[in-house]
Order: structure tokens, then sequence, then C-alpha cells
């Protein structure tokens, strides 16, 4: 019986599909006309011109108790966007958003919405707002080598030819893949690491935990949304 209504409910299904099929009409008419696009409140140049970004580090030796990480992990980035002509003094804004990337996100990945946002923040409601984007320790571990002269090329061939055709750049090659058993050591960049390296950030560059309680805020997308809810 049960092999009699598994049958009945397949063809019921395939006479369905051939039904929908034979609705579709490729000239049929197109339901309204392409709208005309928006216009840009602002351009990229607008941006530039008022807002500032930077390249950061903390020092923060890596752990070692799995072996010893590379020098360049004792180090935690973030990418740091503010005003032009802002004294540089975090303290002295009206707000810090630090925003944490998701799963396989790093600082980079928000990079247009740091910019922009600090623009309309200053434009729009008259705030000097600065926004850190965080980096993950394995982050360090990357050769963006090809990928950074592919973008300056526009040419994804060059990264290409420098990842996998061992083409040099700037007199150096791309080393290889790694493997788990080449990184023993990522075993400890996990959750406590992470939430312990934005900790670093925020108190390392606004030291006054007054000021940190009326000035910082935390968030981040995705993954780095519910880091900050554990």
């Amino acid at each position: 019986m049960r092999g009699k209504i598994i049958t009945f409910i397949s063809l019921l299904c395939v006479a369905l599909l051939i039904l929908a099929a034979g609705c579709y009409d490729p000239g049929g008419p197109v339901p309204e006309e392409k709208h005309p696009g928006a216009e840009q409140a602002w351009t990229s140049e607008d941006v530039d011109a008022l807002v500032l970004m930077e390249g950061e580090a903390v020092y923060s030796p890596a752990p070692t108790h799995n072996g010893s990480p590379p020098a360049e992990c004792d180090y935690i980035h973030f990418l740091r966007f503010r005003l032009k002509g802002s004294s540089g003094n975090p303290c002295d804004a009206d707000a810090v958003l630090v925003l944490i990337p998701g799963f396989l996100g790093g600082a980079n990945s928000m990079h247009n919405l740091g910019r922009q946002v600090v623009y309309m923040a200053k434009t729009l409601r008259d705030t000097d707002l600065e926004i850190w984007l965080v980096d993950r320790r394995p982050n360090n571990l990357e050769d963006l080598t090809g990928v950074n002269a592919a973008e300056e090329a526009h040419d994804t061939q060059v990264a290409i030819d420098y990842y996998y055709n061992g083409t040099e750049i700037d007199g150096g090659t791309f080393q290889g893949f790694l493997e788990s058993e080449d990184m023993p050591f990522l075993s400890e960049f996990g959750l406590e690491l992470a939430m312990e390296d934005v900790y670093t950030i925020i108190t390392t560059m606004v030291p006054d935990p007054e000021v940190r309680r009326q000035k910082v805020f935390v968030g981040g997308h995705s993954l780095g949304l519910s880091l900050i809810h554990i």
C-alpha cells in the first residue's frame, strides 16, 4: 500500500511539473518597465576627501602552548577609519564602533561599510565617529602578495600565476599552501583568543575605563555579532 502511495505522489509531481512548463511563455509580457537607478547622494571621491583609513597593530604575544607561531602572529591587526584632520586620539571622538567580521571574513570584508558609515555620521549627524575593523590572528598567516598585485594590475591572472604557476612578484614566490600539521599552534587561536584580542585593542587604544563605558561600542557581522553575546 505504501509503495502505491509513493508511486501516485511521484506521478502527480511529474504531472504538475509538465503543466507548469506549459505555462511558461518566454515571449510573454514583462510585469513592468525597468526603473531608473537611484541618484547617488555622494561619491567615493566625497568619502575619500573626508575619511582616513589606517592599518593599526597592537603587540600581544600569541599563545605557545602547542607550537611557536610566526612572529607576525604576535600582533593584532585592525583597520581604523576616522575623519581626516581629527586629533588621532580616539578618546576625542564622539564614539568608537569596534566591528568583528563573520566566520570566513577579515577586516577588509567590511572596508566599504567602515568608510561610508564614518562619512555618513559626519555629514548627516555631525558626529565624529571612528570605526575599527578587527582582523583575527589567523589572517596574519595569509600571503596576500598575489591578490594585492592582481588588484593593482586589474588582472586576476596575476594572482593565479603567483599562487599556482610559480611566478615571482617583487623577487618572491609563493611558498605553498600549509596543512594542519604545519600549524599546530592554530589550536590555540580560538574563541577565547579572539575575544581577548578585541578587549586588548579597546583597552590599548582607550585606556581610560570611564571613556570606554561612554564612547566604545562593539558589534559585528554574522558570527562576529554572535560572539559578543556569548
